[in-house]
């Protein structure tokens, strides 16, 4: 059995496939194994996925389209090795990825997971080293990451990897698993990190990962989630402070997302509990006050007319798997 599985969600991607099996199947860390899912392609995903020969190497059709996350848990059930790392289909890493991150979990036998730092690609894979998505985060070894997770998530998906204990992956999420399970898997502990730009993420016209009315909408379930558990994340945090940073930038978040489905009533209440916990409270007066701005102009003030507003939301509802919650 090998020590690291490495789950490769695959849908429409060809063109960045075979760098992306290749990125990990040249890892410095030979243990591992690696199985692409293909979630019923209509490009020549799977050819290219059964050209790249390599005994490591599985691929698999999905009986039917699961999305992203729906595959990865497919992944873990069809897997029994002690780390799992994802790889999306249009992603790739640096040949040490896999051995500092192993490294760095046996080192911490405490830490559910290990990330890495990363720069953006473009579609031919060429890294924009001008623009740090990481920019402000810690840059520690070991990290309680749970308060910054709060606010937003700047880890990179494919940077990611698990221990198998206590994984599991949100199957109604199309975009924000990832956010989701990381969340889960902090809360209460610490987070290893290896701070080298070790794993990419390619950003180009067929990426999943497009700002869209259902990719706001999920990220506002998401905000929800966290909002539940109010309090309860006071005791998953060791500086109480930053976590009271953290929910209150989720709220102030909130009412930007609402104000994009005209919410004002949802928008009202997530302004009030920017300013129950946000230790700046200007911030939430003014946010707060722009729910009282006529029309459109809601909207406006927060995105400067760059983002529409949609009619008739339906709010899905996602509950975060936490111990001792009555979320969990």
């Amino acid at each position: 059995m090998p020590r690291v599985s490495v789950i490769v969600p695959s849908f429409n991607h060809g063109r960045f496939l075979r760098r992306t099996l290749e990125s990990a199947l040249a890892q410095t860390f030979g243990d591992l194994e690696v199985l692409v899912l293909d979630d019923g392609s209509t490009d020549d995903s799977l050819e290219v996925a059964a050209s790249v020969r390599d005994p490591r190497l599985r691929v698999e059709a999905n009986p039917t389209n699961l999305g992203t996350y729906g595959s990865q848990q497919r992944g873990l059930e069809l897997t029994d090795s002690e780390f799992v790392a994802i790889l999306n289909s249009d992603d790739f890493w640096e040949p040490t990825k896999l051995e500092s991150q192993v490294r760095a979990l046996e080192e911490r036998p405490d830490c559910p997971y290990c990330y890495t730092l990363g720069w953006v690609g473009d579609a031919d894979g060429r890294l924009d080293t001008s623009q740090d998505v990481h920019d402000g985060w810690p840059r520690e070894p070991v990290q309680d990451l749970l308060p910054w997770l709060l606010f937003e998530n700047r880890v990179l998906a494919s940077s990611v990897l698990f221990r198998r204990q206590g994984l599991s992956f949100h199957t109604e999420c199309r975009y924000s698993g990832d956010w989701v399970a990381q969340l889960e898997l902090a809360a209460g502990r610490r987070v290893a990190c290896v701070p080298e730009r070790l794993s990419h993420w390619r950003v180009h016209g067929a990426n999943t990962f497009v700002r869209s009315r259902g990719q706001v909408l999920e990220e506002v379930a998401v905000r929800e989630a966290i909002s539940r558990v109010g309090a309860g994340w006071l005791r998953f945090g060791s500086e109480s402070g930053l976590v009271r940073v953290g929910l209150g930038q989720n709220e102030l978040n909130l009412v930007a997302l609402y104000s994009t489905f005209a919410e004002r009533r949802r928008g009202l209440r997530a302004g009030l509990r920017a300013l129950r916990w946000h230790p700046v409270k200007r911030k939430g007066f003014r946010r707060l006050a722009t729910v009282f701005l006529p029309g459109s102009a809601w909207t406006r003030a927060l995105w400067g007319g760059s983002e529409p507003v949609w009619k008739g939301a339906r709010f899905q509802r996602i509950d975060l798997r936490l111990p001792g919650t009555k979320d969990s």
